[in-house]
């Protein structure tokens, strides 16, 4: 695994510093139960090939999970890709013939959406020769579902809110 994309609610010194052991390209954006005086900013571009990933815990936006909200902040930030969490539900889609994920909630954790949060996380497969990408959402340790443009290999990215 080449890189780690965290949206959040780290919360700790402890879970910061493992996440950082996974990868040597690592990401991480302040959530809404971390420090506001962390130095973690609430929103972050990463270039992998030739996306641009743009990286927010998405308590900022109104109303939590909207695809026109998150699309609005996915046109401000300018990337391919969006990923956002604050919700816990997994969902990975195209909008405006762009990509919106949010990896779900690793841990489970509570969610005020829904009562049946099922820890999730996705791992992505970039390929950078032909902006081809490969998506898989990974639930409980088995493949729910996946979505695959012009399938390939590539950078592999672990994304994550916890």
């Amino acid at each position: 695994m080449q890189h780690v994309l965290c949206t959040g609610n780290v919360c700790s010194k402890s879970m910061d510093d493992y996440l950082r052991t996974l990868a040597n390209s690592v990401h991480i954006v302040r959530g809404d139960m971390d420090n506001p005086k962390s130095d973690l900013p609430e929103h972050k571009i990463v270039k992998i090939g030739e996306f641009t990933i743009g990286v927010c815990h998405g308590h900022q936006i109104v109303p939590w999970g909207d695809p026109e909200a998150l699309a609005n902040l996915q046109r401000k930030l300018d990337v391919d890709i969006l990923i956002t969490g604050h919700t816990h539900k997994n969902e990975v889609y195209e909008y405006e013939k762009k990509y919106i994920i949010n990896p779900g909630s690793v841990t489970g954790a509570y969610s005020a959406h829904t009562s049946n949060v099922i820890p999730s996380f996705v791992l992505m497969a970039v390929c950078v020769v032909s902006r081809a990408i490969t998506i898989t959402i990974t639930i409980s340790s088995r493949c729910q579902h996946r979505l695959t443009v012009d399938g390939c290999g590539g950078d592999v990215l672990y994304v994550v809110c916890l």
